[in-house]
């Protein structure tokens, strides 16, 4: 992840293109400083979500988006509470504005790095709780990305082999997000209903089985192919 951060991003090109405004050039500037950076969160939190929605569905290259999706992985990491600017911005425009949207399109990605920052960030996002007094449209706008999310990684699960799921980046993305998930009480339910839990326990299971198999084998029966 620190290679994909220390790349140069081309920002002051698009915001000459109108895809973001000359007032974020600052914030996304200092990203690479991370306590500026979770301060400015904490200070203009829905603004600053703002921003990285309009990085996340405005640019589609792989390179800037995988930018995006570090930083806020890094964020997140550093100050858990981040995540709840999310889930605020949802609240405060009634749904009008769903910070959680892009980050669900960015799971059909084809790169992988994409796909598993993606999955992580979007777990941590949808595990924080929704502030106090949300309409309830808005409480069925999340509930909606939380059974989205958690149906993807019964997918991501369902296209391997156990045998495939050790090596498998498909598997590794969706064990991540799941992790996070898991971690709040909205969550759980979430994974439990579309039975990722169930599924991802036959897989590590089938693995771990497959791994002692290959370490009992006699020397000579694992090389006889050689």
């Amino acid at each position: 992840m620190r290679s994909v951060l220390r790349k140069e991003v081309p920002w002051a090109s698009f915001q000459a293109v109108g895809v973001i405004s000359k007032d974020e050039l600052e914030p996304i500037y200092a990203s690479g400083k991370q306590d500026k950076f979770v301060q400015l969160l904490h200070s203009k939190g829905p603004v600053m979500v703002s921003l990285f929605v309009d990085i996340l569905t405005g640019i589609n290259k792989d390179e800037v988006i995988s930018y995006a999706l570090a930083t806020l992985d890094e964020l997140l990491d550093a100050d858990g509470s981040c995540a709840n600017y999310f889930t605020s911005l949802l609240s405060d425009t009634q749904g009008a504005v769903d910070p959680m949207t892009p980050l669900v399109k960015l799971l059909g990605r084809s790169s992988m790095f994409v796909v598993e920052k993606a999955a992580t960030v979007l777990a941590k996002v949808l595990a924080s709780p929704l502030p106090a007094g949300a309409p309830a449209a808005v409480e069925a706008a999340l509930a909606l990305h939380l059974s989205t999310f958690a149906e993807w990684t019964v997918s991501q699960l369902k296209e391997v082999t156990p045998a495939e799921a050790a090596e498998s980046p498909k598997v590794a993305a969706a064990m991540g997000g799941l992790q996070s998930l898991v971690g709040s009480t909205r969550g759980r339910a979430a994974a439990l209903e579309a039975d990722s839990l169930v599924l991802l326990s036959t897989l590590v299971t089938a693995s771990t089985t497959k791994a002692h198999t290959v370490h009992a084998l006699p020397l000579h029966a694992v090389h006889s192919s050689d």
